[in-house]
Order: structure tokens, then C-alpha cells, then sequence
């Protein structure tokens, strides 16, 4: 790295981010879109079981990995 950009960020606070800090906004994120898509009939057309979205939310948030 650029010696000269290293010393240029010294200056500046550092904010650092863990993948875990997020988790909350992703799980609300998540659960909005697909109950949107189920809404608009996107997913599924609109049918399905709740164990299902319970499960596709599921996958979803794990998978996320804070991302």
C-alpha cells in the first residue's frame, strides 16, 4: 500500500464493522421483501405455506453472512 494514503488516513477516525453489527437492519431487510414479493404475487404467486417463508427467511438471514 501507498505509504503516502496510509499517512493521509492516520488522520481520520476509524470506524470499524464487525459482520454482526448489521444483523438486525439485514433480518428487517429480509422479512420486508418477501413479504412484499408475496404481496405483489412475485414469490410463489402469492400461495404458500408460512413454514415455508419461515424457512426461505431462514436461509436468507443465514446466508446473508452480514453482508
Amino acid at each position: 500500500m501507498d505509504v503516502d494514503i496510509v499517512a493521509q488516513f492516520e488522520v481520520f477516525p476509524r470506524i470499524e464493522l464487525e459482520p454482526d453489527d448489521n444483523v438486525d437492519d439485514i433480518n428487517w431487510f429480509v422479512k420486508e421483501k418477501i413479504q412484499g414479493m408475496i404481496e405483489r404475487k412475485q414469490l410463489l404467486l402469492g400461495s404458500f405455506p408460512n413454514l415455508l417463508k419461515d424457512e426461505i427467511y431462514q436461509v436468507l438471514r443465514e446466508q446473508s453472512k452480514g453482508m
